[in-house]
């Protein structure tokens, strides 16, 4: 299965989230004094100003192409944690902020511009291991041209929640029939039993993640109309929608794909299915169940077993 990293992929929407500070540890601020962001298309003019004394980084867009803006990589912070990043911004037109970590990606709903500050916060989900988040701001809608856009930066902050209080509790696997977790339009019966059917995009009614600090894998029966397809697990924690996982199927047809690893620290209580089926694909996309466990199962044999 193959991890697909694209900035395109990377639109997911959310209410503008709110987040509690209390007991948050700082693990980043941007002065704007040596590291003012990184141009990302590479002509974006960046310019450090200064309102009664407070820094703040001025981006003007060369209006070129679509996606122009700057970025701010985070320096490395270990995984399994919720990363919380605030920023005010103010300027011209309209702003897209996300982070990405890894190859999947959180974005924020677009940020109308006007001459006032406005405060936002992006949440983003930590898998494990060292992580390298980066911040994007970036001028939308994702397929046009910004004309004569520029837009302010200030009080650019992260900072790390604080680590769940969870039990160290084995889990045995638990089969989810996606048919009782999809919209009832979407399930077929095929060959006695109910799947989904998806044929352009699909999106699961939310899975609940076991709370505990094993890791977990997810195993996910999928018919794969294509192996251009997109298949990604997603979660809200932190009161955004952020992609945590994201496949391509090795091969068409039946078979298992395996999501190894994930943490409650990333999903949360909560984690939904997604699935995005090649548009050349001449057959149609199936979704037959899942199953979350802290056990390693071995083969595909074994999984069909799991009641």
């Amino acid at each position: 299965m193959k991890p697909i990293p694209s900035l395109l992929a990377a639109l997911l929407f959310a209410t503008l989230p709110s987040f509690p500070s209390r007991g948050d540890e700082i693990v980043w601020q941007e002065s704007f004094e040596t590291t003012p962001g990184k141009p990302y298309r590479g002509e974006e003019a960046l310019e450090v100003l200064d309102d009664a004394g407070t820094p703040f980084l001025r981006v003007t867009l060369p209006g070129t192409q679509p996606l122009e803006g700057v970025r701010f990589p985070i320096p490395p912070l270990e995984g399994h944690r919720l990363l919380v990043v605030s920023a005010k911004v103010r300027g011209s037109g309209t702003l897209g902020p996300m982070i990405q970590a890894g190859n999947t990606w959180t974005r924020l709903p677009p940020v109308t511009l006007s001459d006032q500050w406005q405060a936002i916060e992006i949440p983003r989900t930590l898998g494990a291991g060292e992580q390298r988040p980066t911040l994007y701001f970036v001028s939308l809608p994702m397929d046009v041209v910004p004309d004569g856009m520029v837009f302010e930066l200030s009080d650019l902050e992260a900072r790390l929640a604080p680590p769940l209080a969870l039990p160290q509790s084995k889990v045995p696997p638990r089969r989810f029939p996606m048919a009782g977790h999809s919209p009832e339009r979407a399930v077929q019966e095929i060959d006695g039993k109910s799947v989904v059917s998806i044929r352009s995009s699909y999106a699961s009614e939310e899975l609940p993640f076991p709370q505990t600090r094993e890791p977990i894998q997810l195993y996910l029966r999928y018919h794969a109309a294509s192996t251009e397809d997109r298949v990604a697990l997603c979660t809200r924690r932190g009161g955004a929608k952020q992609g945590l996982r994201e496949l391509r199927p090795e091969r068409e047809g039946w078979q298992w794909l395996t999501f190894a690893n994930l943490s409650a620290e990333e999903a949360g209580e909560a984690i939904t299915v997604e699935v995005w089926p090649s548009r050349e694909a001449s057959q149609t996309a199936l979704l037959d169940a899942a199953i979350l466990t802290s056990e390693v199962i071995p083969d595909e044999t074994t999984l069909d077993t799991v009641p």
